[in-house]
């Protein structure tokens, strides 16, 4: 009795050991079928995606996860489907599991950072960006995004530091270096700016932005001389126009150099490529006014103020033009109503109270230069013009 006891315990252990590789192996070859239906879906779901019909790639999307839910590429095209609705909490979800299913995934750790920047996370975004890094150090993309989320959210600086920092690592790629010129002029860093634009335009030097950038970097720098030439290999590009503005920057390089015949050129260049422009129409007649031509300067302020009715700059210009045309009165007339509208500049205060002393109005006159004190104690224009027309006053009353 025994031995056939025996002989059935050995029997049902030997059916055991059997059953479970063969359960096992079932299920192996249930979790392929699934994933294989998944990557199916994800294929699915990706073409809606580009097609911008998120509803349908949400579904297939949904339904990729549900048959393999640690099937990493399902919860990414899920999250970038849940990017692209706006839902950016649930894309968050998402993508922290596709980390946790593969620590390893580069791109997990770059979408993540795309999705967090997007839901107001910055600080967790940037880590995001540099696990990325860390983990493939060919994605330069993810440093290019720490660059671009530390510049848009005010931190110019730390993104400049940071790009510097991978820039050699990064193999001085053109977007790299570009990056750093970028972030390097907005932490008004001029002259690492300008020597990163500087290496671009040796690559290429028909590419125009960078001839551009590289001349604002240059003149923010206070290099107007330098400016000046790479403004001019700007123009020499004739495959694409130079814009109005690059005109405009010239004509103020002139006029820092004192060369205000050539910035007149400059800025009646720029006034051709953007005809009606109020800004500048008060360039130049702010050059006709250093060059001493008040009818020209009058003019160009007239025509600004046509576009532009009220303007500060082209009522001040035009009033300063009709000044120095020894027209008093008629400058007095213009700067008036200004006076209503800026009571605490002190420019127009000590313009106007120089209009009213020449027309004998000594008392105005003293009490706009007075405004002008109060509005800065330390003027010291205003403080020699109070004393005349007090001197003024004082002679007049002694008479």
């Amino acid at each position: 009795m025994n031995k056939w006891i025996c002989l059935t315990l050995l029997s049902l252990v030997l059916c055991g050991c059997n059953q479970r590789p063969m359960n096992e192996a079932k299920v192996a070859s249930f979790d392929r079928w699934c994933k294989a239906r998944a990557r199916i879906f994800c294929g699915m779901a990706e073409k809606n995606l580009q097609a911008g019909r998120l509803a349908k790639a949400r579904k297939e999307a949904d339904q990729a996860v549900e048959l393999a839910p640690k099937f990493v590429e399902a919860r990414m095209v899920l999250a970038r489907v849940r990017m692209e609705q706006e839902a950016y909490v649930s894309a968050v979800s998402e993508l922290k599991e596709a980390c946790k299913l593969d620590e390893t995934s580069s791109e997990a750790h770059y979408l993540m950072g795309i999705a967090l920047e997007k839901s107001g996370n910055v600080s967790e975004a940037v880590e995001a960006y540099k696990k990325s890094y860390e983990l493939d150090e060919m994605n330069v993309d993810a440093i290019l995004a720490v660059g671009e989320v530390l510049a848009v959210n005010g931190k110019p600086l730390e993104g400049s530091k940071y790009v510097e920092e991978y820039l050699e690592t990064a193999k001085g790629t053109p977007a790299m270096i570009e990056l750093a010129a970028r972030l390097a002029l907005c932490a008004k860093q001029y002259d690492l700016a300008s020597g990163h634009y500087l290496t671009l335009t040796r690559r290429n030097g028909d590419n125009p932005r960078w001839q551009e950038e590289l001349a604002r970097s240059l003149f923010a720098g206070g290099q107007f001389a330098q400016s000046v030439e790479a403004i001019q290999a700007r123009c020499s590009i004739k495959e694409t126009k130079a814009p109005a503005w690059i005109y405009a920057m010239l004509g103020d390089c002139y006029i820092a150099e004192n060369h205000a015949k050539k910035a007149l050129i400059a800025y009646t260049e720029a006034l051709v490529r953007k005809s009606g422009s109020p800004e500048l129409m008060v360039k130049i007649a702010q050059t006709h006014l250093a060059l001493g031509d008040t009818e020209a300067a009058s003019r160009y302020a007239r025509k600004s103020l046509d576009i532009a009715p009220g303007e500060l700059d082209a009522t001040l210009l035009l009033g300063y033009s009709l000044f120095r045309a020894k027209k008093p009165e008629q400058a007095e007339e213009v700067l008036s109503p200004l006076a209503i509208l800026y009571p605490r500049n002190v420019t127009l205060l000590c313009l106007l109270g120089q209009c009213h002393a020449a027309i004998g109005e000594n008392v105005e006159a003293r009490k706009c230069f007075g405004d002008a004190i109060k509005v800065d104690p330390d003027c010291e224009i205003a403080k020699r013009l109070f004393d005349q027309v007090e001197q003024q006053i004082t002679s007049n009353t002694r008479l």
